[in-house]
């Protein structure tokens, strides 16, 4: 009864397994590639995406009755990821903008304050050597 009563509320489900960063190999053959699915059960279709030696694969099965052309969902969730991808990067680009921005801001206010001490030591330098000035003209007096 739990069964049918989760079927009832899932129309598919998706797994993600990360494989090794690297190319392995068996008995010194190197692994170009895995595929992992999963059998779509009672949902009509199952996507599993396997991350290994730097790539991501998608696998899709589908029950040809319930989904008749599952190359179409695959190709629409390809498409989908590349446009992500492609927000994620102009993110990046924009982000990377605004932090060189704002080290080029803090730098000028860096440049600024030095400035702005500079001046006061030179002030405070003059100052020394007027209250110097004085000592030695009231000392030679």
């Amino acid at each position: 009864m739990l069964y049918t009563f989760v079927l009832a509320k899932v129309t598919t489900y998706v797994s993600n397994v990360v494989a090794p960063a690297r190319t392995g190999t068996i008995g010194g053959v190197p692994i170009r590639r895995i595929y992992f699915g999963t059998a779509p059960l009672d949902f009509g279709i199952s996507f599993s995406f396997l991350s290994y030696a730097g790539e991501c694969t998608l696998t899709c099965v589908s029950d040809g009755e319930t989904v008749p052309r599952p190359r179409s969902m695959t190709e629409a969730i390809h498409a989908s990821l590349l446009e992500q991808m492609t927000q994620i990067e102009q993110s990046a680009q924009i982000e990377q903008s605004a932090q060189i921005e704002q080290s080029a801001q803090i730098e000028q206010s860096v440049h600024i304050k030095q400035s702005v001490h500079i001046k006061q030591m030179t002030q405070i330098e003059q100052s020394a050597q007027i209250e110097q000035s004085v000592h030695i003209k009231q000392v030679a007096t």
